[in-house]
């Protein structure tokens, strides 16, 4: 059952997930070598790129697109319900936030 926090927002949900999977990747990294340092590498570029997407979407740059009738691309809903999705087993967060 999600307990829902009136501070929380899915902005601040998600930069907190995002925070958490930071302090994992780099956690691993300092315990690692080899190819789980890669990995690491890695979790430390999908949160950089995730904090971008944030950060477009609180500037109002919308990432999801979709063909308009007119054949025609355009942007359709803010990223951030989608980022939220990712963390949708963890206790806070709020199904609201991806409709």
């Amino acid at each position: 059952m999600a307990r829902h926090n009136s501070e929380m927002n899915v902005v601040s949900f998600v930069l907190a997930r995002i925070a958490e999977d930071e302090r994992v990747a780099l956690s691993s990294m300092h315990r690692s070598a080899g190819s789980r340092r890669g990995l690491s590498t890695r979790g430390l570029r999908e949160t950089a790129f995730k904090r971008r997407l944030v950060d477009d979407a609180l500037r109002g740059v919308s990432w999801n697109f979709t063909r308009g009738g007119d054949g025609d691309i355009h942007a359709k809903q803010p990223v951030l319900g989608r980022l939220a999705m990712v963390y949708a087993d963890h206790p806070d967060f709020d199904a609201r936030w991806v409709r």
